[in-house]
């Protein structure tokens, strides 16, 4: 910027004087040729002159920007021109600044009251007070603190003005370095960061960067650092920072971090905000949280035979449980509602576990083709028991066709793959018989269901699943056939191209049934 600045500045006398020599030129044309002989030596020395002080001016810039390289000097200017850039007008110097640093223990020393623009546009100078947070402007002293840490890799918080700390905690590369000590530094240095950030927290836990530090506070800090930070949350809300973007981390972090004890009074709080949370896209994530601590805190318990303390966790997380199966259907087929279904069937203890997948049974044929509720379905195959999968296959192969139509289902055919991933080997038998059954849409297709499955965008991947995952030898061959009977109609189509090449890697795949296999290995017979 300085070195623009100089050439700005430098260009003013120059352009002068090529106007002066351009006008000149005119007004001479009628003198004496000795007239132009001494106007151009004039004009020769105008021009050595200027070149001159031009060389020496930017040497001079190229000087100041080595010194400000060092380190040795924060700004060093003698008048510095500030642009308007909606106006485009040319102001007088605003200030002159200047701010070193201590060479014994490198800390950050400047005169007080100078601030800059962040962008540089518009420098003005303004008085700072206290620890208090300049919005919108950046200090010197925080410029020069955040150059010094870039710098130099071992600094810590004693190596910079305590008063600034605040501040590096909305810098993005201040909090990046805060964050760096908080976790690597001494206890000393961790209370340092809190008693300086604390009074600013209604800022920090909003702020894009400034929360990072307090979630690194939360979980590296002692109890006491927890204890105090966590009064501070209580003071602005815990609601209110669940609901915010950057405030919701801090919460996670929270009940993630903090003790048995206090996790069960933070999660209190929550007790009629279940429904306000879970349809929030900010707030989901923190009842996400609860139901995965609560619920390891539950079985990390009954491991240790402590069924009194396994049965007093999940009873404190009974109230988001209920809250769930009440609304399962609606959560379910909700952007956010529907992951934090999903959670309660991942982590919850076993009965509540068996209370939601019950009620996603009783309404599982509205959630396989919707486009969030077939998560919920094919996380309750993965989670659920095999008297919830049997339900499930029931929908997906009645005899109304119902199994092509949902195969060709943007959002119903994972369900089917799940069920071919994670169902039973009497399931995947079930989804076989389906795809040999003579087609019934489009007689034209092919003699079975897999051949027209397997020409359609979305339907070939369930056929493709099949091959992967069925181990029964006698419907795999038959499939296998039936799709290489038509093999030359499937290259020719852009959505086979998985099926075929599944077909190519099974070509030279031999089937081994397991007495076979284990004659072959006890042999050592055989040829794999």
């Amino acid at each position: 910027q300085m070195q623009l600045q100089h050439t700005h500045h430098l260009q003013h006398p120059l352009t002068h004087t090529m106007m002066q020599e351009h006008q000149g030129f005119f007004n001479q044309r009628s003198t004496s040729s000795s007239s132009n002989n001494n106007s151009s030596s004039s004009k020769s020395i105008s021009r050595k002159n200027s070149r001159s002080s031009n060389r020496s001016s930017q040497n001079q810039g190229n000087d100041n920007r080595n010194m400000i390289e060092d380190g040795r000097i924060g700004i060093l200017a003698d008048q510095l021109h500030s642009f308007d850039m909606n106006k485009g007008n040319n102001f007088s110097p605003a200030f002159t600044a200047t701010s070193s640093f201590t060479t014994s223990t490198g800390a950050i020393s400047s005169s007080p009251g100078t601030v800059l623009s962040v962008g540089g546009l518009g420098a003005s100078s303004s008085p700072a007070s206290g620890d208090g947070i300049a919005g919108g402007r950046m200090s010197a002293e925080l410029q020069n603190a955040l150059f010094f840490v870039k710098r130099n890799p071992g600094v810590t918080l004693f190596d910079v003005n305590a008063s600034i700390i605040a501040n590096l905690a909305i810098d993005p590369e201040g909090s990046r370095f805060l964050q760096k000590r908080i976790k690597l530094g001494t206890h000393e240095e961790r209370h340092l960061a809190l008693e300086k950030v604390l009074p600013h927290l209604a800022l920090l836990w909003q702020d894009a960067s400034g929360n990072y530090v307090l979630q690194q506070l939360l979980e590296h800090g002692d109890e006491e650092t927890r204890n105090e930070l966590m009064k501070g949350v209580e003071k602005e809300g815990v609601v209110a920072l669940s609901l915010h973007m950057h405030g919701c981390r801090v919460v996670q972090k929270a009940i993630k971090c903090l003790d048995q004890t206090q996790v069960t009074t933070l999660i209190t709080k929550f007790r009629s905000q279940v429904l306000n949370f879970t349809h929030d896209p900010n707030g989901n994530h923190v009842i996400q949280k609860c139901i995965q601590v609560m619920s390891s805190l539950a079985k990390a318990a009954a491991s240790r035979n402590d069924t009194d303390m396994a049965s007093s966790l999940s009873d404190q997380l009974q109230f988001v449980v209920d809250d769930v199966v009440a609304n399962v259907e609606s959560l379910s087929k909700h952007r956010y509602g529907c992951r934090v279904v999903q959670r309660a069937i991942e982590f919850c203890v076993e009965h509540q576990k068996d209370a939601v997948l019950k009620k996603i049974v009783e309404c599982h044929a509205s959630l396989v083709d919707d486009q969030y509720g077939n998560y919920v379905i094919q996380q309750s195959l993965v989670c659920g028991r095999e008297e919830h999968q049997r339900e499930v296959i029931k929908t997906l192969i009645k005899n109304d066709g119902s199994f092509v139509r949902l195969s060709k289902h943007k959002y119903a055919s994972n369900v089917v793959e799940g069920m071919l991933k994670n169902g039973t080997d009497q399931h995947r038998v079930l989804i076989l018989e389906e795809l040999l059954k003579p087609s019934i849409s489009n007689k034209n297709t092919g003699p079975c269901c897999a051949i027209e499955l397997a020409l359609d965008p979305i339907a070939n991947y369930v056929v493709k699943s099949a091959l992967e995952c069925t181990k029964n030898g006698a419907q795999v061959e038959k499939l296998t056939e039936a799709l290489n009977a038509h093999r030359m109609e499937l290259c020719r189509s852009p959505f086979a191209k998985y099926v075929v090449a599944k077909l190519n890697t099974k070509r030279d795949t031999q089937y081994i049934d397991p007495e076979t296999s284990k004659q072959v290995l006890d042999t050592g017979e055989g040829n794999f």
